[in-house]
Parts: structure tokens; sequence; C-alpha cells
């Protein structure tokens, strides 16, 4: 795993760019479905699986991207970016409330 990772990191940062215009782009989407499995008990929300996986992606490229040659970062930066990864988060999900079609999170 240690030599892939090692093989990704010099592209990070272009995986990156490409991964955060891919959550604008499809949260700009209007109308999007709704992914539930219907159960005799409850309906699952598949769309909680898919934030986790996509912000998950989005920390994973952002911390490879800006640590060090030995994969070590500072708390000071390692604050900054949470920051940063928060903020967007929040951006993206508020910027869906003037998308046509689509809620934010909290609807």
């Amino acid at each position: 795993m240690y030599k892939l990772i090692s093989f990704l990191r010099p592209f990070a940062k272009y995986f990156l760019a490409v991964w955060i215009i891919t959550i604008i782009f499809v949260s700009s989407v209007s109308s999007i479905p709704s992914l539930k499995i219907h159960t005799s008990k409850a309906d699952i929300r598949l769309d909680y699986l898919i934030h986790f996986l996509e912000y998950g992606a989005l920390a994973f490229l952002t911390y490879l991207t800006f640590s060090g040659k030995d994969f070590r970062i500072s708390l000071r930066k390692y604050l900054i970016i949470t920051v940063c990864l928060v903020l967007f988060a929040v951006a993206d999900e508020s910027h869906q409330i003037i998308i046509p079609g689509r809620m934010s999170c909290n609807n």
C-alpha cells in the first residue's frame, strides 16, 4: 500500500483538482434522484454513504497533496487544511439551495 501511495503522491495535486471540480459539477446538477434501499422496516438513504466516500476521498487527496516527503504534516498545516475542507463542504452544501431541484443536506 505504501508503494501505491508513494507512486500516486506526485500526481495527487492533479487528482485533487479533478476531484474538486467533479464535486462542484455534480453538486450543481439539478434533480439528481435520491438513492434509497427499501427494506421491510425502513428506508436506508445511500446519499450518506456517498457523502462519506466523496469527502473521505477529498480529505485523503488533500492530505496527500500537502504532506511532506515522509507523509507527515505539521499540526498548523493540519488545522488549516481541516478548516478549509470544512468550509468547502459547507459552501458545497449551501450552494445547492440555489440549484433548482436540489436540496442542501439540511432539507
